[in-house]
């Protein structure tokens, strides 16, 4: 099964601990000790009167969180690194640009939930989680895994304040909205989609309004200022109202 097919949600991912990853690793601490570290954390966090309960569930939580951010694959190294470059040029309330970035790119499965998400709230005001696990059945099938891993996802992106719960359990609106204006930033964002679809070519009017970016609000930016700030895209075909990207052939990314 490729990566695009795998779920891979195991538990509800917060926010502060994909920080609290990021801080550990540029701590240059080994693999082993930031797991451990990480577990401690997580586990205060799911302590529920069971110990192997919660045990369980923070080692799946910190499989999660070391798979976004330390044993990344090779194809996803320099993401990974040019993300962490940009880290601390930008205040935390940012952060949560690298951490949706690095979540899609190692989860495709957390970009498609943004994505039917992302569309549905361009239709209609509120969304629940069998709208967007209908729409996730015509690319993963009827799998049972299907439905408790939308609800993680949404209930993740509703911790990250992108979603609100409405007063009805279940039922989510549109959070916080995230302007960004830095070309870096922008370009680096936009280069996370494109791990969605490898094989295609994307205009670059359609990636910026992506809606796996449902949260934030990006810059109109021009495509010099992404191809300067992104070694990852190559420009396929220019015309007068019309630029296609793709990831670079033969990059070691790829």
């Amino acid at each position: 099964m490729n990566q695009k097919q795998t779920i891979g949600i195991d538990r509800r991912l917060r926010l502060e601990w994909l920080e609290y990853t990021v801080e550990l690793y540029k701590q240059k601490l080994s693999e082993k000790e930031i797991a451990k570290a990480l577990l401690n954390e997580v586990s205060g966090h799911l302590s529920i009167g069971k110990s192997s309960v919660s045990r369980g569930s923070g080692e799946k939580a910190v499989t999660n969180l070391m798979k976004i951010w330390i044993k990344v694959p090779d194809e996803l190294a320099s993401l990974r690194n040019r993300g962490l470059q940009l880290f601390n040029d930008f205040p935390k309330d940012l952060h949560i640009v690298f951490h949706w970035g690095m979540t899609i790119a190692n989860y495709p499965f957390w970009g498609f939930v943004a994505t039917h998400t992302g569309r549905l709230l361009r239709l209609q005001k509120t969304i629940t989680p069998a709208q967007v696990q209908q729409r996730l059945k015509e690319h993963y099938g009827e799998r049972s895994t299907i439905k408790d891993a939308t609800r993680r996802a949404l209930r993740s992106m509703a911790d990250w304040e992108v979603l609100k719960e409405s007063d009805k359990k279940g039922i989510y609106l549109n959070g916080l909205t995230i302007k960004l204006d830095n070309p870096k930033l922008v370009s680096w964002l936009l280069g996370t989609i494109i791990y969605l679809f490898p094989s295609q070519t994307i205009p670059l009017r359609e990636l910026i309004i992506h809606p796996a970016l449902f949260p934030f609000d990006l810059m109109n930016i021009s495509l010099k200022e992404l191809l300067d700030n992104n070694p990852h895209f190559e420009l396929q075909n220019y015309g007068l109202n019309e630029a296609t990207v793709f990831l670079k052939k033969g990059h070691p990314d790829l």
